[in-house]
């Protein structure tokens, strides 16, 4: 048999509340106990909770809700800080596993990710059913946790669907022959990587199973979302949509202050680190950015976001940095003090890596410095060097 006509096969999964999960694995003390994640001071009347542990949502407690409130319907509450180095250490334990099953996989750190079975020896010695068995106890016993959600389907998005809309410990397998009404009946909101704003349209719009969605023209999808529109048309009809980047639609980076911060000189060194942090995902991935969009969250939780466009692409920290300064100068209007900054980098081409012949001295040194330190931090992490322009004091350090 040809590998053209191997079926294909994909299996989703769904950690949910992973950076309580990652507690969970390196702490089985808490896998009993209610606990919630917080980014900043618990002592703040507008602080929210980040994320849950099992115990918590038993009662009730979900992320987002002000810590008062969850103290309220669970006095035995506990308040933990968020742990990297769990996170990091419950993603290489995954990888671990899925890798012994699959070489094409991929896991994130937002809890979910999908594995390519297709030609496995798994599916040639076992059934779906046995073979994901097989996988949840694999995981299981390297990461002692069994809230992996699983979807199971020859279609990569209904595998994704499925994983999302199945409970803690479920898996929900659909095989070819129901595959198409299957994903027909599906809810539109569980598509992956729709926006919460598209989500409301949609519903609008009275659209709410993939099947009304179908229904749809492209330029009337277009009309309706913009070019998220564009990307679910081609994204529930199995096609590529050619006009994305490869694999890269935009890149992220975010800083939660341990607490409110109104301070000029503050903000600007926070400014100045979060998009540091941003650089280090272009340089690191290779790509430059063609637009910067950065967003303020205030602590009564609104909003406001501004962008800018490049004439020409690039991942120059400097000249990133001093844009993102004056976007937040145009935009803090407000009296009101600044929770979380959010930047995010779209428009993005590959990095060519030719040099230009006008570029002074002065550049070429600033570029052989960049990549240093981007090595040193491929090597480490990104802490382990920082820039002095965005170092805040010892006992206020944000993280």
């Amino acid at each position: 048999m040809t590998s053209s006509s191997t079926p294909h096969f994909y299996l989703a999964l769904e950690l949910r509340q992973f950076p309580a999960q990652a507690i969970i694995a390196c702490h089985p003390a808490y896998r009993t106990l209610p606990f919630a994640i917080i980014l900043q001071n618990p002592g703040r009347h507008k602080t929210s909770l980040w994320a849950c542990s099992p115990a918590a949502q038993r009662c009730t407690i979900t992320p987002g809700m002000p810590v008062h409130d969850a103290k309220k319907k669970c006095p035995d509450l506990q308040l933990l800080p968020r742990n990297k180095i769990a996170e990091i250490r419950l993603m290489k334990a995954t990888h671990k596993v899925m890798e012994t099953f699959t070489p094409v996989f991929s896991f994130s750190s937002a809890g979910n990710g999908i594995l390519d079975l297709s030609g496995t020896p798994l599916l040639r010695h076992h059934t779906p059913d046995t073979a994901l068995q097989h996988i949840r106890q694999a995981l299981f016993h390297t990461t002692k946790l069994s809230g992996y959600a699983m979807g199971f389907s020859g279609n990569q998005v209904l595998a994704q669907m499925l994983a999302k809309s199945a409970e803690p410990n479920q898996s929900i397998i659909v095989l070819q022959q129901n595959e198409d009404d299957t994903l027909h009946q599906m809810d539109i909101a569980l598509l992956p990587g729709i926006s919460s704003s598209a989500k409301t349209k949609l519903e609008q719009y009275g659209l709410k199973t993939v099947d009304q969605f179908l229904k749809l023209k492209k330029t009337a999808l277009i009309k309706r979302l913009g070019k998220e529109g564009e990307r679910l048309y081609f994204l529930v009809r199995k096609q590529e949509f050619s006009t994305a980047s490869p694999g890269h639609q935009s890149l992220q980076a975010e800083t939660v202050f341990p607490y409110d911060i109104n301070d000029q000189n503050k903000l600007k060194r926070i400014i100045r680190l979060t998009v540091d942090k941003l650089c280090f995902k272009l340089k690191t991935k290779g790509l430059n950015t063609g637009r910067l969009t950065v967003t303020l969250i205030y602590t009564d939780n609104k909003s406001i976001q501004q962008s800018i466009r490049f004439p020409n692409c690039t991942d120059d920290f400097l000249s990133l940095a001093t844009q993102a300064e004056q976007l937040v100068r145009d935009m803090y209007t407000r009296r009101v003090a600044i929770k979380s900054i959010h930047t995010k980098a779209s428009l993005l081409q590959q990095e060519t890596r030719q040099l230009s012949l006008f570029d002074t001295r002065w550049e070429r040194r600033q570029r052989a410095i960049s990549q240093s330190i981007t090595h040193i931090r491929q090597k480490n992490d990104f802490q382990s060097i920082l820039s002095a322009s965005h170092i805040t004091r010892p006992n206020k350090q944000v993280r």
